[in-house]
């Protein structure tokens, strides 16, 4: 396979590289001068401090956390709990009559409003739902619940995210994890930025509402460390600004534009783009590459009820007779379901957005993406089901994981995988 060559064309005149120099350096210096006269050096967004992250864990009525190590108490409630090691503790919210502080009885801690729990040291964890979490633990009273925030430092978490989101790879892959650090880098300190603009009590969930984390592994694989070390401060920017950085496990052959998907109209970054350079694709060694699912006309006929409004549709037959595809984006992707109801009641379209929240699988899981074609039913076979076949897994915006390992381990380096994915894009060390 031909590969990109990003380099210097090279040249045999000794007095042509001279020159070349020269000018290098007097428009270098040049463009130095401008920008100090325009706007001054531009600054690193964050200096060389490394960003802390709020990511909310979870939010529950009863939380159970265990303490490895000393934790010094911040917040309406002061001192110092040595709490025995590993031994679980139960939070539970503070009922009215404590004057807003929370307060220990030995055995249940009542949290009342807010309260921060600070490691004394750098190698002590605390565990949430078998989990081990680095930094400081936040336990905020929402409503009746209690909301839990790991606070932590970006690079600590990225580490988790890394290994979650791309799972324990190795020598070959290695270029894949540092183009997964990278995006997952850019996504997390964007949402840091926006906290104030989306008025909420944290940056990002645990989940995969934003990026996968469940915490540290100890003695974790050597090469996320790497990946994420190695490329410390490094993110994507469009026009010097942190790009939407999307990103899915599969695209099954081209990835989909973020505008079809997400609404996201000012991002030339986020086009569709061939998953290949001519020849075979980069996700194919993917187990989502290429799927088949089976359905009950009955079964899409009940997810149907359960998640469109009724408000919307209020006249649902009893019978559901067909499902068409009634439209494509240029992807390939399905932009439209049609359903047909038996008798004289009306069709129904179902959006992009939507259709994999209905057609959910028997495990009742979201369908693996929109990618897929129907298959009709032929003469003596039941017409009260439908076959799909598709392709790819996740919404098909940015980067595609598994083409990301497909193209490291053709021999691609991790430059070249996010500029594959993010088209016109640049990569800056802000701190």
């Amino acid at each position: 396979m031909k590969k990109l060559q990003f380099g210097l064309i090279k040249s045999t005149n000794l007095v042509s590289i001279n020159l070349i120099r020269y000018f290098q350096i007097v428009i270098g210096f040049g463009l130095i001068l401008f920008q100090i006269h325009c706007a001054g050096l531009t600054p690193k967004p964050n200096g060389t401090n490394i960003p802390t992250i709020d990511v909310l864990l979870g939010e529950q009525k009863n939380v159970q956390l265990s303490f490895l190590g000393k934790f010094q108490i911040k917040s309406d409630y002061r001192g110092e709990f040595d709490f025995p090691r590993n031994k679980p503790i139960n939070f539970q919210v503070a009922n009215t009559e404590t004057n807003g502080d929370s307060y220990f009885d030995g055995e249940t801690f009542f949290v009342s409003n807010k309260i921060v729990f600070q490691a004394v040291n750098s190698n002590q964890y605390f565990k949430y739902s078998n989990n081990l979490y680095p930094g400081s633990i936040q336990l905020s009273v929402t409503g009746n619940n209690i909301s839990i925030i790991n606070k932590v430092d970006l690079e600590s978490y990225l580490k988790g995210v890394v290994l979650r989101e791309m799972g324990s790879l190795g020598k070959l892959e290695f270029e894949a994890l540092k183009a997964q650090a990278i995006a997952a880098r850019t996504y997390g300190l964007a949402k840091i930025n926006n906290r104030k603009e989306n008025n909420k009590s944290y940056d990002v969930r645990a989940d995969v509402t934003d990026q996968v984390y469940s915490g540290i592994v100890r003695n974790s694989n050597k090469w996320i460390n790497l990946a994420v070390t190695g490329t410390k401060g490094e993110v994507i920017v469009f026009e010097n600004e942190l790009i939407d950085c999307y990103y899915h496990s599969t695209c099954g052959g081209r990835t989909e534009s973020g505008e079809n998907i997400f609404a996201l109209p000012n991002t030339p970054y986020l086009k569709g783009v061939a998953d290949n350079f001519g020849d075979g694709d980069f996700c194919s060694e993917s187990p989502n590459y290429r799927w088949t699912e089976f359905f009950l006309l009955s079964d899409i006929f009940a997810s149907l009820k359960s998640t469109i409004p009724a408000g919307r549709n209020p006249k649902f037959s009893d019978e559901l007779k067909t499902v068409e595809i009634s439209n494509r984006f240029p992807s390939g992707r399905v932009k439209a379901l049609t359903v047909f109801f038996a008798g004289e009641q009306p069709s129904l379209n179902i959006s992009s957005n939507s259709i994999r929240n209905v057609l959910r699988t028997k495990n009742n899981l979201v369908l693996r993406s929109n990618l897929f074609k129907i298959k009709k039913a032929r003469n003596g076979e039941s017409k009260k089901e439908i076959t799909l076949i598709g392709a790819g897994n996740g919404h098909g915006v940015g980067m595609c994981q598994w083409g990301a390992i497909g193209m490291a381990k053709t021999g691609y380096i991790y430059d070249q995988i996010l500029r594959h994915y993010y088209r016109g894009t640049e990569i800056n060390k802000v701190y």
